[in-house]
């Protein structure tokens, strides 16, 4: 959909929106039709890359401003986000991709301008996040805010040896290393960084089970994860467990160009990639390399595989008041929760 939000200064973003201008601003706004296509091929062999293309098409005569993030056009060398469903019949295929920590405000490095009347194009490989494992016919729907759904049906034909999903094969390769701390695709000042983050993401949650075995209905408790029940509760107490000491035997991987602090796959609770922002962080604090580490192991589906349904700090204290059972399971919450203790 379009969103223009008139205002001198420009026009307000929201995810997977196009708005007028190229600046943020607050104001009300009113909505628009954008045509969105999905194209497939009709069949693959099992084993093929699962070639999808999405068209966006701005029909008005003005230029416009998308914010790619959560959208095909949010570029990751065709590797696919969370953008989309995937359905064999009744069965959705769970996503294996990247979840992703960002600034709760986007820059210039997050927006695309589409031309008045230009058509944009991004194809993706649905068999980077989606682990297509035996024939069939298949169902990719776009399910991105902001933007009207749009599907395609396609069929997967016998014939080939399933293909590892990106997590999977990088999952499949560092098995082959021992159960260390290890650094990747980093310079020297930078893994020197991520050794000081390691150990203060450990306090910080070390903390966390201090303050929730003390008092387990806390003020800082019902800040970020709204009202307290026993089962909500369990489920905080849950992540927080898992998630101890987990960063003693990750991968920290720098090999990100992407506009975000870092991601990880969720299936692969061995890796995480750092980007670039996460280099202009504090050490400790809110928006901090230690508390992000917290986030992104919260997103391992063994720790509670928790979801991203809020970024920044005001946002997740609305989402703890408005809806407690998302709170419990989103990742910024949890991160919060520690960096606030600084």
């Amino acid at each position: 959909m379009f969103t223009k939000s008139w205002q001198a200064a420009g026009v307000t973003l929201a995810a997977g929106v196009l708005v007028l201008g190229a600046t943020p601003a607050l104001a009300t706004t009113t909505m628009n039709t954008v045509p969105v296509t999905v194209t497939t091929q009709t069949q693959y062999r099992l084993g093929e890359p699962i070639g999808v293309t999405f068209e966006l098409h701005n029909p008005t005569g003005q230029d416009h401003s998308l914010l790619v993030w959560d959208t095909p056009m949010e570029r990751w060398n065709g590797e696919v986000g969370r953008y989309v469903k995937v359905a064999q019949g009744n069965r959705e295929l769970a996503y294996q991709g990247r979840v992703v920590r960002r600034a709760a405000t986007p820059d210039a490095r997050s927006y695309r301008t589409v031309h008045a009347g230009e058509t944009v194009r991004e194809t993706v490989d649905l068999s980077t996040a989606f682990a297509f494992t035996e024939p069939g016919t298949y169902t990719v729907t776009l399910d991105s805010q902001g933007l009207d759904a749009a599907a395609a049906t396609f069929e997967v034909l016998p014939g080939g040896q399933p293909r590892l999903t990106t997590g999977a094969q990088v999952r499949q390769d560092d098995t082959k290393a021992a159960l260390k701390a290890k650094f990747k695709h980093m310079s020297d000042s930078q893994e020197r960084a991520v050794r000081k983050a390691i150990p203060k993401a450990d306090d910080y949650v070390d903390r966390a089970l201090d303050v929730l075995h003390d008092d387990p209905k806390s003020n800082r408790y019902q800040k970020w994860f709204g009202k307290w029940t026993e089962k909500r509760y369990d489920k905080v107490t849950s992540v927080f467990r898992r998630i101890d000491h987990d960063s003693d035997d990750i991968t920290y991987d720098g090999d990100c160009r992407e506009d975000a602090l870092a991601y990880v796959r969720a299936d692969d609770p061995d890796h995480i990639w750092l980007c670039p922002d996460y280099w202009d962080i504090p050490l400790t604090g809110v928006g901090s390399q230690a508390g992000t580490l917290v986030h992104e192991e919260s997103h391992f589906d063994v720790n509670g595989g928790t979801k991203d349904y809020a970024y920044g700090t005001e946002d997740c204290k609305d989402l703890a008041k408005d809806d407690p059972n998302k709170a419990v399971a989103n990742a910024d919450s949890y991160a919060f929760f520690v960096e606030t203790f600084d």
